[in-house]
């Protein structure tokens, strides 16, 4: 389960593929563009279709947007964006306030985009309007880089080519939020955790997001979920596997 994309980041968002501020054209075809009234940046292209990719990042909230595609039709879909080399992500797109973006919040998304080259963007197996829609990405992701580097993000992540098992975890996994972790400013903290899956337990747990914005809390509660036990509907396929979870308060939501 991933955290809901902040609807200022949305509108940001859709600005800057209307018409970037103080937007630069790059050698490597990613534009990028800063806006210090919001603390933004990102990496945007565009293709002859209509269709536009968006990176940003704005006050530490990472986002990818994808606008001129299917995945703006519906409030949530699932997609998956596979490359030449068969490296692949499934993950949950929501769409924006006004409708013209299908968005991810998931660190992991920006760094597939960067590294470049022929790209899929489909549908999942099931879904009831199958789509197929194909990208020729810059070769260079600097551009990206520089976006993911302002939001404190890894270029790469170890985690990224491992299977999500998630939808394989049962019910009945808690983890206390440290004291840490709490929001600053009263109200609910969201931490969402992406973990490994290793003798049935998790490993490797690492944080890269969190609603409000909480880098410290976001690696204390990943620090805390390392070593739980994770009970699985096939625990041998789970193994060696990621799951994506969020934990609000004490409880893990999937």
């Amino acid at each position: 389960m991933k955290l809901p994309v902040n609807a200022g980041v949305m509108l940001i968002a859709a600005a800057i593929l209307a018409g970037p501020v103080r937007a630069q054209e790059t050698d490597d075809g990613w534009d990028l563009a800063t806006d210090p009234a919001t603390d933004s940046v990102s990496a945007s292209v565009s293709y002859a279709s209509g269709a536009s990719i968006i990176v940003l990042c704005r006050a530490g909230t990472l986002l990818t947007g994808i606008s001129g595609t299917p995945l703006s039709r519906d409030s949530s879909r699932r997609a998956l964006l596979t490359r030449g080399d068969d490296f692949s992500t499934e993950g949950q797109w929501d769409r924006s306030a006004d409708g013209r973006l299908g968005l991810s919040n998931a660190p992991m998304t920006a760094r597939f985009l960067r590294l470049g080259g022929s790209v899929t963007l489909q549908s999942i197996d099931g879904d009831p309007a199958p789509f197929n829609v194909a990208f020729a990405l810059p070769a260079s992701g600097a551009v990206v880089d520089q976006v993911l580097t302002a939001c404190d993000q890894p270029l790469t992540r170890e985690h990224d080519r491992a299977t999500d098992v998630s939808d394989l975890l049962l019910q009945g996994l808690a983890i206390e939020m440290p004291a840490t972790a709490a929001p600053r400013t009263g109200g609910v903290q969201a931490i969402s955790l992406t973990c490994l899956i290793a003798g049935g337990r998790l490993t490797g747990c690492v944080s890269e997001s969190q609603q409000p914005p909480n880098p410290e809390g976001g690696a204390a509660t990943a620090r805390r979920a390392n070593g739980e036990r994770a009970r699985f509907s096939n625990e041998a396929a789970a193994e060696g596997g990621r799951v994506e979870i969020v934990v609000t308060g004490a409880r893990i939501r999937r």
